[in-house]
């Protein structure tokens, strides 16, 4: 159950008009949820505003317009990014009656002095009624923001670049700076008031903050803001989701979070400028505004450069604008407005409330036969080529808006006055006069306009050539109905500038990889997406139509050349089930949705996507919420998009504390009354006091012990997520040793950690460094699974390098934690669900077995053979492998088999597009620490255990198979590609002197004659550069070859276990792990 946590005793103190304006110290907390009955207080659910992102619930306050909606969250302690009430959780426009709601926002957070909020204790209504102002005014005190452990960002930097960033210690929460620094005259209690008045389509937000002592003070303060639904992130001047070599110096004058298309409400952040200028100068000059966005989260600091307030190096101070004068208040005053869906509509109502000089920019989107076009976006750049705003034209192809003059310096946040016009309307490309490609869908005329002295009006904009492609569906070879499938469109979209994606939309959304123009899903009646059309526009050129549908089915290419005008049939695509896993079913136990603050994917898409992929299971793991699919899933059956027995949908909550990393836990049940599903609230803690003194979260066993106890099925699996991926890896983020190299030479053993719990809001531990096992909060190994990488490093080598490695390790202290592989999807492009995946062990099996029904697959016992181990990962390849003991015993993966000779039998068998050429075989393997090169042992990072484990510091090793057998060299001698499949088998004999486990690991390689790589079935093939596009009527052949694309094929078996002698510890468990049977594991084999 979650945990609400409300109602101090400073917060009865306040509702009962006590006050608590001297309290500093820390106030107790009592467990008290809810806050008392106000005029707007929400009394039933007809009242909550729904939609996709909502969160609002009955208890909360509602204001509300005759144009806008808001609900702010009642007083409490909660899960994910509010952390604490008080807030804006839910937003839309006024809809005519019956309409549902659309929410699609996520939060608003205050942020104080970096890594503190405002956490609220109370509520009241001091303003309602009939053409009056709504006023809420929220009582808080300010308190740590326990969701972001902000001073991630040193370790980060210095690891990522070699060079470090002032972090102040005034920004830590280690300590409470509001008690020993001189910000100890600032009075811990805040207000902030939330005005909607009539007529109007914005709530104003105003937090005042006092200073009671007789000297200055300087803090930085902003706000924490999501638009968490289906809104992308467009900051004015620095374009859509900007990278961060462009937004950490960059200006952030405002927040806009646009609609998706088809989305028709959107929010802006905006903040008041007369409040945060330049003392020094003469003219009213703005401050710049600095902002950073991670994990879906755009932190403002009002005032402040971020490179100023964290200068890189040392020997800098902070250098921090805001000042709270001696023996004063000083208020912030911000702007959260409620748009049309466009962006538009947002800087428009802005620029107004700021009082800013504007002139007006109108114009017309016609096509080539001078039809109106609706939906296109229009971008107005300013002289840097970057994004200020976009408009959606209107049903007459008119779109019209408000512009900065740049007159003054502070209107000039906006924009200088001189401006290009670009347009983008999917499928369209345009051409200047020599055919050379504009990078936009359209001419405009004229395509530049200088606002400084008038308005812009009349501007005329015809798209360019487009052709349209008519599908006829995707169908199954064996039933001949009509599946669900996808469709790779393989080709350069000579409409976007692969230098400039941030023009028109977040490349965090539609991040189309280099080579791919566009990726679509068929639903089971032939037809696109959730829609009933069949037909598509695409930008003239040449394209690779390349369907597929998961791993185990084969994959169609058909070249077309699109022509402007011309609409291209495409003849009936059928898909053969060609790989069979008999008593296996597949999952992805890592996917997000709409529900994690960093994705956009309704549930709706997300369930059609999967059944697309070929998965037989749809498992959710939004961060800090609880998503069940099954509504969606029936929703999508009833109206014939998938068939009636396509998946079974299993509920997991990604555990997401970026103090420690990545926990994942499932199976549960979703619990609709709470706001987040019921999921655990990590960041609780029973030490924490509501006061800026520091807070401290869960330690990990206390977090793996927990999530255990979240209402669900009784058998849970507690997965460490991206155990390989720097600023997410539980072992990296606290510095796990896990090697035993460094008992020798160091005396460190393996299971201790050089960093300090007190860095990681835990509290402090009397021992000595490293810490050792058991003595550390930072270390559990009550966990079930480990996943080795999420889909993007399939394109890098983390995975061998640093996540098999770690988990041999694991192995041989006797942690026998099941490997898992998962995608960590967050969008519908780059990262397909399904890539890669695991394959279950299970009785049911309805995608191979007639009859079986998928609901059949029972969530209480879906834990088991995960546990087991009994479970192949796979990206393309399907294997597996079994053990004859001496005894005569066979044994399957995950199983133990008895005898020091045994016989292992592997098969792999894989689509003719997955190439496979290589079989290792590891056995009781033990990597050594490398440098970060990847290949040198014991040198440089690896030189010493404090480097080679620091925190944030990812670990390589280097390690060599036990056996290879590999095509090119002649030992894979069953090899064989026929009939659309690639199959091998492998029979030897492993003779054991000790209990031993072995894993096998199926790969391709390049070095080998006809490989193939992945692409496009993994679209993401490029890491960090994106070459120049291919030219001519290229095949996939170009692209296997291309130097700069290359991913491979693989599969991983979990292991068998030998065991040679018994049980001869008394753990009850034949198998006695390598390190183990030597004495020098701290752990006790707990299976």
């Amino acid at each position: 159950m979650s945990h609400k946590h409300v109602i101090y005793i400073c917060g009865v103190s306040l509702i009962l008009g006590l006050g608590c304006s001297q309290a500093k110290g820390p106030v107790s907390a009592n467990a008290v949820n809810g806050s008392e009955n106000t005029p707007l207080t929400i009394q039933d659910k007809s009242q909550l505003i729904g939609g996709p992102a909502a969160e609002g619930r009955v208890g909360d306050i509602l204001m509300a317009n005759d144009k806008i909606r808001v609900i702010i969250q009642k007083p409490g302690k909660y899960q994910g990014i509010q952390s604490f009430g008080g807030t804006i959780i839910d937003a839309d426009r006024v809809r005519p009656a019956g309409e549902p709601g659309h929410d699609h926002f996520g939060t608003l957070v205050p942020l104080i002095n970096i890594e503190w909020t405002v956490n609220a204790l109370s509520m009241d209504v001091v303003s309602s009624g009939p053409n009056k102002p709504t006023i809420v005014r929220v009582n808080g005190v300010l308190d740590t923001f326990d969701y972001l452990d902000i001073d991630f960002i040193e370790p980060i930097a210095k690891q990522l670049t070699g060079t470090g960033l002032f972090y102040s210690p005034r920004f830590d929460d280690m300590d409470d700076p509001f008690t020993t620094t001189d910000l100890n005259q600032v009075d811990v209690n805040v207000t902030t008031e939330y005005r909607l008045d009539p007529g109007t389509n914005f709530v104003k937000i105003t937090t005042t903050l006092n200073n009671h002592g007789e000297s200055d003070v300087k803090m930085p303060v902003g706000d924490f803001v999501n638009g968490s639904g289906q809104v992308q992130l467009l900051i004015p001047g620095l374009g859509f989701a900007p990278d961060l070599i462009k937004q950490l110096p960059g200006d952030t004058p405002a927040v806009l979070y646009p609609g998706l298309p088809n989305t028709d409400v959107s929010y802006g952040y905006f903040y008041e400028f007369k409040e945060f200028l330049d003392p020094d100068q003469t003219v009213p000059t703005r401050l710049k505004s600095g902002s950073l966005s991670y994990s879906g989260v755009t932190g403002v600091l009002l005032g402040e450069e971020f490179p100023k307030v964290f200068p890189v190096g040392g020997g800098r101070d902070s250098q921090v604008n805001f000042i709270l004068p001696a023996g004063q208040s000083r208020t912030m005053t911000r702007y959260f407005v409620v748009g049309d869906g466009s962006a538009g509509s947002l800087l428009d109502q802005g620029m107004q409330i700021l009082k800013l000089p504007t002139h007006r920019v109108s114009g017309i989107v016609v096509n080539g036969r001078g039809d109106f076009v609706a939906g296109a976006d229009v971008a107005i750049l300013n002289a840097d080529g970057n994004t200020i705003v976009t408009y959606r034209t209107d049903e007459e192809g008119q779109f019209s808006g408000q512009l900065s003059t740049g007159e003054t310096p502070v209107s000039q946040a906006f924009g200088t006055g001189k401006y290009t016009v670009s347009v983008h309307v999917p499928g369209y490309a345009a051409t200047d006069v020599s055919g050379a490609s504009l990078h936009s869908s359209a001419v405009c005329t004229p395509d530049t306009v200088d606002m400084k002295k008038e308005d812009a009006l009349g501007i005329r904009c015809v798209l360019g050539a487009s052709g349209t492609l008519q599908f006829a569906g995707v169908t199954d070879a064996e039933s001949g109905q009509f599946v669900p499938a996808r469709l790779t469109i393989v080709g350069f979209d000579p409409s976007v500038d692969l230098d400039k994606t941030d023009r028109f939309f977040d490349h965090n959304i539609y991040d189309k990889p280099y080579g791919v123009a566009d990726i679509q899903h068929f639903n089971a009646h032939g037809n696109l997406g959730l829609s009933e059309s069949n037909m598509m526009r695409l930008a003239p050129g040449y394209y690779l139509l390349v369907f597929t549908r998961g791993p185990e089915y084969s994959m169609e290419v058909r070249p077309v050349t699109v022509t402007n005008g011309a609409v291209i049939p495409i003849q009936p695509v059928v898909l053969k089930h060609v790989v069979k896993t008999p008593g296996y079913i597949s999952a992805d136990f890592h996917v997000h949705g709409i529900n994690s603050p960093d994705s956009t994917v309704l549930q709706e898409n997300r369930v059609l996507e999967t059944v697309a992929e070929g998965l037989d299971v749809l498992q959710s793991s939004d961060h800090d919420f609880l998503t069940d699919y099954a509504p969606a899933a029936r929703d999508l059956a009833a109206r014939g998009l998938i068939s009636d027995n396509a998946l079974q949908t299993i509920v997991g909550d990604e555990i997401s504390p970026n103090n420690l990393g990545h926990i994942q836990a499932f199976p549960y049940w979703a619990d609709p009354e709470e706001s987040s599903g019921g999921a655990l609230d990590w960041s609780y803690s029973d030490s924490d006091v509501v006061s800026p003194a520091p807070d401290y979260t869960m330690t990990v066993p206390q977090i793996m012990a927990e999530a255990r106890k979240i209402h669900g099925p009784d058998k849970k699996i507690i997965q460490v997520n991206h155990i390989a991926e720097t600023p997410l890896s539980i072992p990296i983020v606290t510095g796990w040793v896990t090697t035993t190299a460094y008992m020798d030479g160091f005396g460190v053993q393996p299971l201790s950690t050089f960093t300090d719990p007190v860095t990681q809001r835990m509290l402090a531990v009397n021992s000595p460094m490293p810490l050792p096992f058991g003595d550390s909060p930072m270390i559990g190994t009550e966990f079930d699974a480990v996943e080795l990488i999420p889909g993007e490093a399939v394109i890098d080598h983390d995975m061998v390098q640093s996540a098999i490695p770690v988990w041999f390790n694991l192995l041989n202290l006797g942690i026998l934690a099941t490997a898992t592989a998962n995608s960590d999807t967050h969008t519908s492009y780059g990262l397909p669900v399904g890539l890669p995946r695991n394959y279950i062990a299970s009785p049911v099996d309805p995608r191979d077995t007639a009859g079986d029904q998928y609901r059949n697959i029972d969530p209480e016992k879906y834990a088991d053979p995960i546990r087991d181990h009994h479970l192949i990962i796979s990206a393309g390849p399907f294997v597996t492998m079994a053990a004859t003991g001496e005894d005569g015993g066979v044994a399957q993966v995950g199983d133990v088999v008895h005898g020091h000779q045994i016989q292992l039998h592997i098969e792999v068998t894989a689509p003719d597009w997955a190439w496979f050429d290589t079989i290792d075989i590891y056995a009781n393997t033990e990597p050594l620490p490398a440098d970060d090169d990847g290949v040198t042992p014991l040198k440089g990072a690896a030189a010493n255990p404090r480097s080679f484990s620091a925190s944030y510091h990812q670990p390589k090793y280097v390690y060599q198979p036990t056996q290879v057998y590999r095509l090119r060299d002649g030992t894979l001698k069953s090899w064989k590609k026929e009939n659309g499949l690639i199959t091998a088998t492998l029979d030897l004999t492993i003779n054991a002197k000790k209990d031993t486990w072995v894993v096998a690991y199926v790969h391709g390689t390049r070095e080998t004659e006809g490989y193939k790589s992945l692409f496009p079935y993994s679209p993401n093939s490029v890491k960090d550069k994106k070459p120049a596009p291919l030219e001519g009527n290229f095949t996939l052949n170009d692209f296997y070859s291309h130097p700069d694309l290359d991913v491979p094929a693989w599969a991983l078996t979990n292991p068998i276990f030998i065991d040679v002698d018994g049980d001869t510890n008394g753990d009850g468990h034949p198998f006695e792990a390598l390190y183990v049977q030597q004495g020098i594991s701290p752990v006790k084999m707990s299976q």
